[in-house]
């Protein structure tokens, strides 16, 4: 409604979103009903008692590798949670034994981050030698981070790494790096002429677990998807040598490249009768136009999600 205060300070525009947000981390919603000149209705719904995610019951990332953090202080966690940020690692944290254990039945961590002194009723060295002891998790690669001094002690316990805290970020992901690469290497291609286009590409990308493979036409595109096995392909319509049609008709001609899951970037304006053969052929059709973050991860998602 119109008012002399709404004449003199107008608003951001900020105040419903924002609110929203924390009515979604407070596992609500906030919903409006707005008629001119009549004015809105807001409608907050929040639950009697606030479920903690950190429960085990999260589910991981599945275009990220999961790395499990065992630690009680919350600073540190946020620490992690930066390091990894934007690396193709996903942060879940465990404040406790309890929930650590929870988490384990539901996801395989590329990694576990062990704090050693926990609060009063947990022991990292007990949940060490737990790790260690059970045959469906030992061959997860443990890293030992605390202030002790006891690098001797965590490998006679069989931790895979030490480090005392402050934790150093470029360690530290290196260190990921090389127990992930153990687990086999999951890859991306994209095959796109425009160079611009795979760098934008391969930008978004690069916060995967995955590693981004180049191609700069179809038939080379072909050659690499042959020899590589990609997990997945992303494939430009408009380009020299062989276009992407000729390319997706190769593709799936091919045993060793048929069942590849092909994701269609481009900014060719399709007509009725070539969406319905992409349609019958393709994962997902993608316009450049819309190749925002959001749009290309969620695609990549819910690809990887129905192999």
């Amino acid at each position: 409604m119109e008012s002399p205060l709404q004449r003199k300070f107008k608003g951001t525009g900020l105040g419903l979103p924002l609110s929203r947000k924390l009515a979604e981390l407070l596992k609500g919603k906030l919903e409006v009903e707005s008629e001119v000149g009549k004015g809105s209705t807001f409608t907050l719904i929040l639950p009697l008692a606030y479920v903690d995610d950190e429960t085990g019951t999260k589910k991981a990332d599945k275009i990220k590798l999961p790395v499990l953090i065992v630690d009680d202080d919350e600073v540190t966690v946020k620490i992690y949670e930066t390091f990894l940020k934007g690396s193709g690692y996903e942060a879940i944290w465990a404040k406790n034994l309890k929930n650590a254990r929870e988490i384990l039945k539901n996801v395989t961590p590329t990694a576990i981050i062990l704090d050693i002194l926990l609060n009063h009723k947990d022991s990292g060295w007990d949940f060490l030698i737990e790790l260690k002891k059970d045959p469906s998790l030992k061959d997860i690669p443990v890293i030992v981070a605390t202030v002790l001094e006891d690098k001797e002690k965590a490998f006679a316990l069989e931790a895979d790494e030490f480090m005392t805290k402050p934790i150093d970020k470029s360690w530290l992901l290196k260190t990921i790096e090389r127990f992930s690469q153990k687990k086999g290497i999951e890859k991306i291609l994209v095959i796109d002429d425009e160079e611009v286009s795979r760098y934008l590409l391969k930008s978004v990308l690069s916060e995967t677990k995955f590693t981004i493979l180049e191609a700069e036409n179809g038939m080379i595109g072909i050659e690499m998807a042959v020899k590589e096995r990609p997990d997945v392909i992303f494939l430009d319509l408009m380009m020299p040598v062989m276009n992407g049609f000729e390319a997706l008709q190769e593709l799936k001609a091919k045993e060793e490249t048929k069942d590849i899951p092909v994701i269609i970037v481009s900014s060719k304006v399709l007509s009725q009768e070539e969406k319905i053969l992409l349609h019958s052929t393709v994962k997902a059709i993608i316009p450049k136009q819309c190749t925002s973050k959001d749009a290309i991860l969620n695609k990549l998602r819910e690809v990887i999600k129905s192999k």
